[in-house]
């Protein structure tokens, strides 16, 4: 204290020495305790109160497995949630002190998405949409356009003198209690129990509560009779439906044409010619007669399976549970392919665990039948029909009947997933539609759980008027194969025989296998690991297409592999039925049907060439090239809009399905190439020809690779597309480089 009261001579820099006192600081104020933040509900909605300072955009964050940290300012307020489901704010507590006060709330986000990674069963709440959670693992959920959970406990408060910035919140933590809420995206929290579910629309959809019964009437009034319901959205009088109606497309209705009547009635939207006053007209001298398509999935069937009270009583029983260490898994919604995002309930255990679904609770424990032996089932001779191949989304039943007209002998229904079949999703139970004319029709399906997909045949089996049974394990699709199905199966082939085996003794009629030659183009391994044991697992057929999972449509495929199959198959009986072998690949004339037919196998399957050229069933029958005019390849393309408005309606509805399916066709029917133009034949499928003047305008318009052209095609019979309407070739098979 002396040293700082004595007087130093310091040099002021003019040559004289000034003493300079050591000053003692003045006090600084101390600032006033903020009060705490309570802990609030987030609001949505239009009286959400909105601050333009923390309207911040949504950024993409990097996945991490950080623990989540968030930045703010001991004096800033907690931030509200945006109603408009845009913007992805997360609404966090301002302070620790406010954290702690909350209990074990956990952040709330909007417009966040995420999925559970880890073992249990607990679901986070959502604000119109759902998304997994678990009470022992990890969650994961996007608080500001990132993707990870905040730990409701590690907020980092800093301070500053200057505008505090907006909060922000990214990362992935492990914070517990509470639920997470989220508004028009799919999020993941953990901890908590659900004590109610939000419902909305999913994936972030701005549905009116109204739309999906404000513009329909009501089912009872089109079938004249009156609504004993009074809390019935639909529209009850005619008049008004009428007034409310969309104009109609123009044209002539087609189904009216061919049958002399509509079955969408007053909701087709070519009802000029039908729609007389309030009433749709029936036809009394019709050159055909409509007839109902089978395989429609009865009421009382839609409800069992979606309370889990059906009755298996052929289904033998499986262990509980599943082979890893993460637990058992429940397997509620898997995606149809080609899907556009994982399953969003699969729950994930430790690295290296399988994925096993959760043992429906309407299984029996013990069969109470005894399968069928080989010889007591159906059989099908496979030797020299043609057999249309499964296509998903092309393969669909308005397209079948075209194939079928041009002679094909066998037809098989889209790939279908178990699971889904069994949570009695009606998207998929449509997939199964049979068509009168389809005198030999099969099913595929599609699933990695034995016990699920026994429970699906036997469903099929007992309900349903099929055929065959086909299993999809060829399939190169990313998705089913990272799910464990598809071409997935050809690595595991005990997990494969653990499939068919149970499947093959619930069905009555034959079971099928579609496979690849492997993973790789240069080591196929299905030969020996797949083919010898196919008649132990109760195959009755195999389909094997030449080509490896990685090649999926590029190069030629290898028959001879094909052909070195088919003895492999015909030696390892083992006293048992020998097993079929059908080809497949590259089959775009009748040279190559008879080239596939010297390799051994019972026929070869027609999947690309039927989709480029119907015709080509015809042309393998009659052994000819046919040289096609325009008008004509025209003339089945209205057939195929007449089957598409049969099947899907004549509505508003009806009408874009159509012509959504009909552009997928186009897409890859434009490859066709007229025989009179070509130089050399037959045609190869691999073979790509460059732009090219047809011999007519229409023939010049249906080669074009336009997506505007396959439009306008669609506009000659459908009318119009709408306001916005743009189209996206679904399938990779259409890419020019392979």
């Amino acid at each position: 204290m002396q040293e700082a009261a004595q007087a130093a001579d310091v040099h002021n820099g003019e040559g004289d020495l000034q003493p300079v006192v050591a000053v003692q600081p003045q006090p600084q104020p101390q600032p006033q305790p903020q009060p705490q933040a309570q802990a609030v509900r987030p609001v949505f909605g239009a009286d959400a109160p909105i601050k333009a300072q923390y309207l911040v955009p949504r950024t993409a964050a990097p996945k991490t497995t950080a623990t989540c940290t968030s930045t703010s300012t001991s004096a800033s307020p907690a931030t509200r949630a945006s109603p408009t489901g845009t913007a992805g704010v997360a609404a966090e507590e301002d302070t620790p002190t406010a954290a702690a006060a909350a209990g074990s709330k956990r952040p709330r986000s909007q417009g966040a998405s995420g999925g559970p990674t880890g073992g249990g069963e607990q679901e986070a709440e959502d604000e119109g949409a759902e998304g997994g959670a678990d009470e022992e693992g990890e969650g994961e959920g996007e608080e500001q356009g990132g993707e990870g959970t905040a730990a409701n406990n590690t907020t980092t408060t800093t301070s500053a003198s200057t505008t505090p910035p907006p909060p922000t919140t990214t990362g992935e933590g492990t914070g517990k209690g509470g639920r997470e809420w989220n508004q028009g995206g799919r999020g993941g929290g953990r901890g908590g129990r659900n004590k109610r579910r939000r419902k909305g629309p999913k994936n972030g959809a701005s549905v009116p509560a109204e739309s999906m019964y404000c513009d329909r009437l009501c089912p009872y009034m089109l079938e004249g009779s009156q609504c004993n319901f009074p809390g019935c959205k639909y529209i009850h009088s005619a008049t008004e439906y009428l007034k409310s109606k969309p104009s109609d497309l123009g044209g002539d209705c087609l189904v009216f044409q061919k049958y002399g009547v509509c079955p969408s009635g007053l909701h087709c939207r070519f009802g000029g010619q039908h729609i007389v006053g309030e009433k749709s007209i029936v036809a009394e001298n019709s050159a055909e007669k409509l007839l109902p398509e089978n395989n429609q999935l009865p009421k009382a069937l839609l409800q069992s399976l979606r309370k889990k009270a059906y009755s298996f009583k052929r289904v033998p029983s499986f262990p509980k549970g599943n082979t890893g260490k993460g637990g058992q898994k429940k397997v509620t919604n898997v995606p149809h392919a080609p899907p556009a995002a994982p399953p969003p309930n699969t729950e994930q255990g430790a690295p290296g665990n399988e994925i096993v679904p959760t043992t429906p609770s309407t299984s029996t424990s013990c069969a109470s039948e005894q399968p069928l032996r080989s010889c007591e089932k159906k059989s099908i001779d496979w030797r020299g029909k043609l057999y249309l191949a499964p296509l998903t989304t092309v393969g669909n039943l308005p397209f079948r009947r075209i194939c079928k007209k041009f002679g094909a002998d066998i037809t098989v229904g889209e790939m279908a997933m178990a699971p889904n079949l069994l949570s009695g999703k009606i998207n998929e139970w449509a997939l199964l539609r049979r068509h009168p004319s389809e005198d030999i029709f099969g099913i595929q399906i599609a699933g990695h759980d034995a016990q699920l997909m026994t429970q699906a045949c036997e469903v099929i089996n007992d309900n349903f008027q099929v055929d065959f049974v086909d299993v999809n394990a060829g399939c190169p699709i990313d998705l089913l194969v990272d799910y464990g199905c598809g071409a997935g199966l050809l690595e595991r082939p005990a997990k494969l025989g653990s499939i068919l085996l149970p499947m093959s003794q619930v069905l009555d009629v034959p079971l099928t296998l579609k496979i690849r030659t492997g993973k790789e183009e240069k080591n196929p391994t299905v030969h020996k690991t797949i083919v010898p044991n196919l008649s132990q697992w109760g195959v009755d057929a195999v389909i094997i297409h030449g080509r490896s999972r990685h090649q999926r449509y590029s190069k030629l495929a290898d028959w001879e592999f094909i052909k070195q199959c088919v003895g492999i198959a015909s030696t390892s009986s083992n006293g048992k039925k020998q097993v079929t072998v059908l080809g497949n690949g590259d089959v775009f004339s009748y040279e190559d049907y008879d080239a596939a037919l010297q390799t051994g196998v019972a026929t070869a399957t027609i999947a690309r060439g039927a989709l480029i050229k119907p015709w080509i069933f015809e042309e393998i029958k009659q052994r000819k090239h046919w040289d096609i005019s325009a008008s004509e390849r025209l003339d089945i393309v209205k057939e195929f809009v007449s089957n598409g408005l049969e099947h899907w309606g004549s509505d508003t509805r009806g009408v874009e399905n159509t012509r959504n399916f009909l552009l997928q066709w186009l897409s890859f029917s434009y490859r066709y190439v007229p025989v009179g133009l070509l130089e050399v034949l037959p045609a190869r499928m691999i073979d790509r020809a460059p732009a090219y003047f047809g011999r007519s305008d229409l023939e010049t318009l249906l080669s074009s690779p336009k997506a505007t052209d396959w439009v306008n095609i669609s506009s000659m019979f459908l009318g119009p597309p709408p306001p916005g309407f743009t189209f996206t070739p679904k399938h990779k098979a259409n890419n020019a480089h392979e």
